[in-house]
């Protein structure tokens, strides 16, 4: 989940860059994962709430 918000936020990388770069890295783990959603929860109550 963290790579998709690298993809987005990243404006210089060509998307075969960034797709070369996924193909390297490993699974992210839960607490990644759960890092990421509650970003996301957090940018989507202030944003629309």
């Amino acid at each position: 989940m963290r790579y998709m918000k690298e993809l987005i936020e990243d404006p210089m990388l060509s998307f075969a860059q960034k797709w070369s770069r996924k193909s390297k890295r490993t699974s992210d783990s839960q607490e990644q994962i759960d890092e990421v959603r509650i970003e996301w929860s957090e940018f989507v109550t202030r944003k629309y709430l």
